[in-house]
């Protein structure tokens, strides 16, 4: 755990200085990939010094992704709307991680640890492909009208 603390505070730190140059909103998509690689890694994985640096580069990336989501919401909401918009995006991301743990917990004791971090891994790229492939497919029809 202290690994990825301390990779989420240099992701952190890297996000505030990289907010200055506006928002980078790829760097959402490839966050959440690059989180989804380091957790099948670490499924994979059974030494303890790649472990840490694997889960400090999850760490990093995982506020990366957080701190961008978050602060895209926030710029593209109209001000009347801004509560309400961060107040369900807190739920979903809140309300996430209780699931997200449940599934991973049910995993992990059924088929072992190594398997709820691969399993996890591999949900958020299919996931992640999903929303891509919606968003994608809007933009086409958006940008053909």
């Amino acid at each position: 755990m202290s690994f990825l603390g301390a990779g989420s505070l240099l992701g952190a730190i890297a996000a505030s200085i990289r907010s200055k140059r506006g928002l980078k909103t790829k760097i959402m998509l490839i966050s959440s990939v690059v989180v989804a690689v380091m957790l099948i890694l670490i499924g994979l994985n059974s030494n303890y010094i790649i472990a840490s640096l694997l889960l400090f580069i999850t760490g990093l990336f995982n506020i990366q992704f957080s701190t961008t989501a978050n602060s895209t919401l926030q710029l593209n909401s109209k001000d009347n709307y801004r509560g309400r918009v961060m107040s369900v995006y807190s739920l979903a991301f809140a309300g996430a991680t209780p699931l997200g743990s449940l599934f991973t917990g049910f995993i992990s004791e059924r088929l072992g640890p190594s398997q709820g971090f691969m399993l996890s891994g591999i949900s958020i790229i299919v996931l992640v492909s999903i929303i891509r492939y919606i968003f994608w497919s809007n933009s086409k029809k958006i940008a053909l009208k």
